[in-house]
């Protein structure tokens, strides 16, 4: 995530250094993307080992559930 640059009042362009807060955020936007993608990916792996357990009518009445449900 690049910031702005900023105008330093005679037209030149200042690339704009970041602040310590906004390095802090970045930081914790970065922890906070990396938590949900380490969850979802849980999930899937959850959801995968579900399925291989469940038997084939079990399997047959999800997708025939799911159907009914469009």
């Amino acid at each position: 995530m690049d910031f702005p640059s900023i105008s330093n009042g005679f037209g030149n362009l200042q690339p704009h250094i970041p602040t310590a807060r906004e390095l802090a955020i970045r930081g914790e936007l970065a922890k906070v993307e990396a938590e949900l993608q380490n969850k979802r990916q849980q999930l899937i792996a959850d959801k995968r080992a579900k399925v291989k357990q469940m038997s084939n009518r079990e399997l047959l009445e999800a997708i025939y559930s799911r159907i009914l449900e469009m």
